[in-house]
């Protein structure tokens, strides 16, 4: 059973990350992004419960989802002193933190991924990474 839904995530998360087209190195994001919705989603073994129903007994919100991949900006917290240096940051939203409020974003300047919570999101924009 355990096998079978290691498989189950694994093919949704290729599926995913060939979805929104970003490369390979991203796959252990898709896995973490797909294992936060699959625990958060309906299952009708549980009789319409999902699994972090079911671990915290409450019901899971669903105000926070957003569409992996799409296009983002972020507030610029880097402190420089050039007034016309950049207030945001062009990233990838890239799933959901664990442990803490915001988003992941993977800042396309510096290559590197960061959690933020001041990110406005254009969910109709996939912006592919090359």
């Amino acid at each position: 059973m355990a096998k079978r839904k290691h498989c189950h995530i694994l093919n949704i998360a290729r599926a995913l990350c060939f979805q929104v087209g970003l490369p390979l190195n991203f796959w252990g994001e898709c896995v973490l992004t797909m294992a936060h919705l699959i625990n958060r989603t309906p299952n009708s073994v549980l009789h319409g419960k999902s699994l972090y129903e079911m671990l915290y007994h409450q019901q899971p919100s669903y105000d926070h989802r957003r569409v992996f991949g799409c296009l983002c900006f972020t507030q610029n917290r880097l402190k420089t002193k050039d007034k016309f240096a950049p207030w945001s940051r062009k990233g990838i939203f890239v799933g959901y933190p664990i442990d803490k409020k915001g988003w992941k974003v993977f800042d396309l300047e510096t290559y590197e991924i960061f959690v933020n919570r001041d990110v406005v999101l254009y969910v109709d924009v996939l912006q592919e990474k090359e």
